[in-house]
């Protein structure tokens, strides 16, 4: 994962240039309770995702080779996050209670942070383009 590499990592971590186990180990099932996986790619660029309930989704695209961190809650149902990090020292810190949350996040740029929590049935469309952006948004329903 060195200069620009490109890996999107899915909840069910199928990463395009990592090989983790047998494919058909990794089945998504709506029946799915809890996926606590944590996965570093490189030595700078992490996820984390936890998710409990059922036909809850993450994807996270990290480009780049400099630091960029994002650590995911999922607690419900039905919940969709897709997160994209181009640049440097880039974290998203997201928590989605309840059913039906939808959150789209890019960052491209330098130093740029995202604390989000919601609450039920919101969806949330978050741009940051440009650098030393912070963004602390609670939403609940």
């Amino acid at each position: 994962m060195h200069n620009g590499a490109f890996c999107i990592i899915t909840a069910l971590f199928l990463c395009s240039q990592l090989s983790f186990a047998n494919t058909s180990d990794l089945v998504e099932s709506p029946l799915s309770l809890s996926i606590s996986p944590s996965l570093q790619v490189h030595a700078q660029l992490q996820a984390t995702i936890k998710q409990n309930g059922t036909l809850n989704k993450a994807t996270i695209n990290q480009i780049g080779d400099d630091i960029n961190l994002v650590s995911l809650v999922q607690l419900g149902s039905n919940n969709l996050a897709d997160i994209t990090q181009a640049g440097a020292n880039n974290s998203v810190n997201l928590i989605q209670y309840g059913d039906n949350n939808f959150t789209s996040i890019v960052q491209q740029g330098d130093a740029n942070i995202v604390n989000l929590t919601q609450l039920g049935e919101q969806s949330l469309l978050i741009h940051q383009l440009g650098s030393d952006m912070v963004l602390n948004i609670s939403v609940t329903k």
